[in-house]
């Protein structure tokens, strides 16, 4: 059976970063050039471009590296900085990018939670190092908030996200995403972890019978 391409005509992502570097590298600090594989690539896999169909025409690499110096001219929004290497990664759903949302939003409580636990409460010896939901997990929470909300919902979530503000999307406050993942976080049970004792919760269930393969959603925790 003959494989699929990755992308396009390329048959591997090792060769799509090949042509791309191969163009890139060739040119000067500050020089205007043009590609249409370039184009094309952030077109249709980068996660906000390809979320509204924006494609860069001009690239040009600057000396600076906030946070990329590869450059992006869009006609609409002039020259922002994009990075192509992150394009050769499959596109994160609409989903993954709520969840990374929903994440970051939390991170101020987990490390306050971790400031006023400062012993790991498995080992009872080592310093804690890691905050991890206990029960429910941040993944059968997020599972959660999206067996609730609609797909209408999603769209509404992201719908005044503009990547080219520089901005981290987040969740707008409010919003029923937000009110449905708080609602269920406000009852979750937290653990401060060392890491050792967090990498243990990490690793996938044995198999309980022969042939039989506990299933794990891909994790976004």
């Amino acid at each position: 059976m003959t494989k699929s391409p990755y992308w396009r005509d390329f048959i591997r992502r090792e060769d799509v970063e090949t042509a791309v570097r191969a163009l890139v590298d060739a040119q000067d600090f500050g020089r205007e050039f043009e590609s249409s594989l370039i184009s094309d690539l952030i077109l249709e896999r980068h996660y906000f471009c390809r979320m509204h169909g924006l494609r860069p025409t001009v690239f040009k690499l600057t000396h600076e590296d906030r946070p990329y110096r590869f450059y992006g001219f869009f006609a609409e929004h002039g020259w922002h900085p994009v990075s192509w290497t992150k394009c050769l990664k499959p596109p994160p759903s609409k989903q993954l990018i709520i969840v990374a949302a929903l994440r970051n939003r939390i991170e101020p409580e987990k490390l306050a939670f971790r400031k006023s636990h400062p012993i790991c409460a498995r080992c009872g010896q080592a310093a804690s190092e890691e905050t991890h939901h206990a029960a429910p997990t941040f993944d059968e929470i997020t599972r959660q908030v999206f067996a609730t909300v609609t797909a209408a919902d999603i769209d509404t979530a992201l719908a005044d996200w503009d990547w080219f503000d520089q901005k981290v999307f987040a969740v707008p406050e409010g919003h029923v995403i937000q009110q449905c993942f708080d609602a269920i976080h406000s009852s979750a049970r937290l653990e401060a972890l060392c890491k050792s004792c967090h990498n243990q919760t990490k690793r996938r269930p044995k198999a309980i019978k022969t042939g039989a393969v506990a299933s794990e959603q891909g994790s976004v925790s």
